[in-house]
């Protein structure tokens, strides 16, 4: 008796071992394979899309001088950023800001501008002369379908040029 139960147990494993195939032996798992890895790649795309285009609905200038009182002759220097949030009842899609720096003040010559990595900029300038001045500027955010629907977000920060 012993002997045909083991002998039950040794077929029914062998005949459970030929039912399974290898993963690259059903060519239905190959497709399903392929069809999962083009969908990666379409959601990747997709995720670079996103990068490029950003969605928010609040949008500001935010300025961050480096001090707001310098002494002539020395560099002054400010970050500047656009802020963005979400509130409940609009959205806008916007993509690449611009920075324009109208002025330096009078006596101020003309700005270094840089780009950072984020959605950010330093500029610094050498002003000329003393006492209070300003520096005026703007942020152009281009809509997502192009250059028409531009919003313009203004700024302008304020400066004391002391004498040595």
């Amino acid at each position: 008796m012993k002997s045909c139960g083991a002998l039950a147990v040794l077929s029914g494993a062998l005949l459970l071992a030929s039912c399974v195939r290898g993963p690259h032996e059903d060519p239905r798992s190959d497709l399903r394979v392929a069809e999962l890895e083009d969908s990666l790649k379409a959601y990747r795309d997709s995720l670079k899309e996103v990068q490029i285009a950003w969605s928010f609905n609040t949008l500001a200038s935010l300025v961050k001088m480096k001090s707001y009182t310098v002494e002539l002759g020395d560099t002054c220097m400010m970050d500047v950023f656009l802020a963005a949030g979400n509130s409940e009842h609009s959205s806008f899609r916007h993509r690449d800001p611009v920075l324009n720096v109208a002025g330096t003040g009078d006596g101020a010559g003309a700005p270094t501008i840089i780009k950072g990595k984020d959605i950010g900029w330093r500029v610094w300038f050498v002003p000329t002369k003393v006492g209070k001045d300003s520096v005026v500027g703007s942020i152009l955010v281009p809509d997502q379908r192009g250059y028409a629907d531009t919003t313009e977000l203004m700024f302008s920060v304020y400066y004391d040029v002391g004498s040595e």
